[in-house]
Formats: structure tokens, C-alpha cells, sequence
């Protein structure tokens, strides 16, 4: 749930096809004569269904074309918008950073047009609220994509970060980054991912997710006690090492005794923005 968004999911072995989808089907009868006695209207224009599989999975699937959802029948789609998010078939996030990029590059180019008019600093509160704030939302879905999606991202981070100190296209952006103390895409993404974790160790995260952390029992009774270690759950492949259960864990332990020691979240963030600014930038 989500405000007024409601979405339901099921996982379903490749030969269980049919069996789940008219399960998901009486699901989709009892809301909407519950809906119906609430005198409330399910819209079927604004329902979506995405069928999620691997190549090597989706060859088993049967064809499957539609949902009945109502009176209606919605076609299963390639990719879908969730709360900002263009998710698709494959969760590759390819069709999500293309348009990511598509928004970005409009608003950085009229800032440029602008830019001999605006402040240094007014230019950057503009590259924040325009551009940063696209490359942040929902970042940490994109943990482990190809290196060639993510330089997309990077690329425009770099173009803002040009704009703003006028920094010619040929000249390398490294030094401009750590001049304007910017922290690349990946390593934003890593901060997303490390915070939520701070948050769930902490137990101001929702519960759904404290209950994909499981904390590491201490070997030694020393200080060791004092710094929290998390399981790594066991992981076959890179696209299970996108599930926030393995990579939050991974990217925790990763992270020096000192950061992780803290029990203030303001501390915390200046304390990990500066480990992955220094690791990167050194």
C-alpha cells in the first residue's frame, strides 16, 4: 500500500502459471466486491500487471496475455510506473534510467542557458532540486547494474557538475566532483543503501524491512561487541545480490568499526559520506 496505490504480488513457479493467475483473479474479485459495497470504483484504466522472469524463465511460461481484473481484462505490459519507478519485465531498470535520463538532460540544458545569470551557489541549489533529486529517488534499486547503465547516470552528474563551475567538456571531472564535494552515483547509491541499514539496525526502519537484516552473533568478547556485524545471506548471482537482505548486510560489514559505532544518524551520514568521499577520491 501506498497512499491510494495498492498492489498485489505473487511468485509462481513456471508450471504453477495458470493455477496462480486464477488465484490472483479471486483476489481481484474480493476487492472489487468489497470496493463495490463501499460504493467505490475499481478503475481498470489505471491498473497495471507486469509479469517479472528471467530470459531462461519466461521461455517455460506459457503465453499469457491478459488479468481479469472486474469486468475487464488488462493486458500484461512490458514495464510499468510504481511510485516514480518504471519497472520492467526483467528488472533490468534500463527503461527507468533511460527516462532518468531523458527528464534530466531538459533541465540541465536550460540551466546551462541561464547559467552567466545565476551565482555559483544559486546555480547548485538549481542542479539539487532539478537534478539531484532525480538521480537520488529510489537509487537504491539500482545497486549492481552494469557499469554501462550507471555511467548514463554518472554522465549526467558530470554535465551539472560542468555547468555550475564552467569546467570545458575536455577537462577531466574528477577534480571538479571533490572541488564541489559531490559523491559520485555509485557511491550515492552505496549512502542510500548504508542509511536504510543504520535506520533498521536502529529500529526506525518499517518492519518489513529490520526483517531482512539478521545480526551476527560476536565471536570474541571484546569491543567487537560494541560494532554490530550483519549476515550476508548466501547469494548465487549478481541479480540476487541486488536484494537489499544481501547487499545491505554486504555494503554494512564493509564499512569501517568507527562509522558503523555510531548512534546518531546526523554523525552517522557525516561519518559515511566522508569513508566512501575519501575512498573514492584517494
Amino acid at each position: 500500500f501506498y497512499a491510494d496505490d495498492t498492489s498485489l504480488y505473487v511468485t509462481f513457479e513456471p508450471g504453477k502459471a495458470h493455477d496462480t493467475i486464477a488465484h490472483l483473479e479471486e483476489c481481484l474479485k474480493s476487492v472489487h466486491a468489497h470496493m463495490v459495497k463501499k460504493k467505490l470504483k475499481m478503475n481498470t484504466t489505471k491498473t497495471d500487471v507486469l509479469l517479472i522472469s528471467s530470459k531462461a524463465l519466461s521461455r517455460k511460461l506459457p503465453d499469457i496475455v491478459t488479468l481479469t481484473v472486474g469486468e475487464d481484462g488488462v493486458p500484461i505490459s512490458d514495464a510499468v510506473q510504481y511510485i516514480g519507478v518504471l519497472l520492467d519485465e526483467r528488472l533490468s531498470m534500463v527503461d527507468h534510467i533511460n527516462s532518468i535520463c531523458r527528464s534530466t538532460h531538459v533541465h540541465i540544458r536550460n540551466i546551462a542557458r541561464i547559467r552567466k545569470m545565476l551565482s555559483c551557489q544559486t546555480c547548485e541549489q538549481l542542479v539539487h532540486a532539478l537534478v539531484t533529486t532525480k538521480l537520488d529517488y529510489a537509487n537504491a534499486l539500482l545497486f549492481g547494474l552494469p557499469n554501462v547503465l550507471m555511467k548514463k547516470l554518472q554522465r549526467l552528474q558530470n554535465m551539472a557538475a560542468r555547468v555550475i563551475t564552467f569546467t570545458p567538456r575536455g577537462s577531466h571531472i574528477t577534480p571538479v566532483l571533490k572541488q564541489l564535494h559531490w559523491l559520485p552515483v555509485q557511491e550515492r547509491v552505496i549512502f542510500k543503501i548504508c542509511l536504510m541499514v543504520f535506520k533498521c539496525v536502529h529500529g526506525t526502519a518499517p518492519s518489513y524491512l529490520e526483517e531482512l537484516l539478521i545480526v551476527r552473533p560476536p565471536v570474541h568478547g571484546l569491543r567487537s561487541l560494541e560494532v554490530t556485524t550483519l549476515t550476508v545471506p548466501r547469494h548465487s548471482n549478481d541479480f540476487e545480490l541486488r536484494a537489499f537482505s544481501v547487499c545491505g548486510p554486504k555494503l554494512w560489514n564493509s564499512l569501517s568499526p568507527e562509522t558503523r559505532r555510531c548512534e546518531s544518524l546526523t554523525l552517522f551520514k557525516k561519518k559515511l559520506k566522508t569513508e566512501l568521499f575519501s575512498k573514492y577520491f584517494n
